[in-house]
């Protein structure tokens, strides 16, 4: 009986990201692709799936002013139904 040993490639976000531009451009359906390249279709299906739910924006901080108040208030509805107010 013969074995075949699998070993695990670990692949940097940019080398994934480029395997995925690479399907999508290629035309080819996920199964013939990964055949092609010898990748898992699960691995370029967490890829894509990656990819597509990766937020449009990047985080970051913004600045900003404090204007002197005479006084304040903050009400906060959790969806629990609890209200947390500061005054």
């Amino acid at each position: 009986m013969e074995s075949t040993l699998k070993t695990k490639i670990f692949r940097s976000g940019s080398e994934r990201a480029q395997i995925v531009s690479s399907y999508e451009a290629s035309g080819l359906s996920q199964e013939a692709f990964c055949k092609r390249e010898g990748i898992a279709k699960s691995s370029l299906y967490k890829w894509c799936r990656e990819k597509n739910s990766s937020p449009a924006f990047q985080p970051g901080f913004i600045n900003v002013e404090a204007k002197q108040a005479s006084g304040w208030s903050i009400e906060l509805e959790l969806q629990s139904g609890t209200v947390l107010r500061c005054k």
